[in-house]
């Protein structure tokens, strides 16, 4: 309960963390399917380039930044979504 506590998920999805290199790149919420599931790419394979992983995963505090704003892209998806009932609720 303490680090959900410290991390402060409540304000996450509306801080300014960077990563505008990230943004659309890394992780993003992209409209959603024929089965109305909002859908979230991950693509990791920028990390192959060594300076980029440096610079995201040098060290713990960048690290745990970098997660902070992969729970941001999540938070912010998840605003998107419509709970009605009989409709798919969801991100894939």
């Amino acid at each position: 309960m303490r680090e959900s506590i410290d991390f402060k998920v409540n304000d996450v999805a509306e801080e300014d963390l960077g990563f505008k290199e990230l943004k659309g790149v890394v992780a993003y919420m992209h409209r959603y399917n024929r089965a109305e599931h909002l859908i979230c790419y991950n693509a990791y394979e920028v990390f192959k380039d060594k300076d980029m992983y440096e610079r995201i995963f040098g060290n713990e505090e960048k690290l745990k930044k970098f997660l902070r704003w992969k729970v941001q892209v999540l938070e912010r998806g998840i605003k998107l979504l419509h709970f009605k009932p009989s409709s798919v609720n969801s991100i894939i």
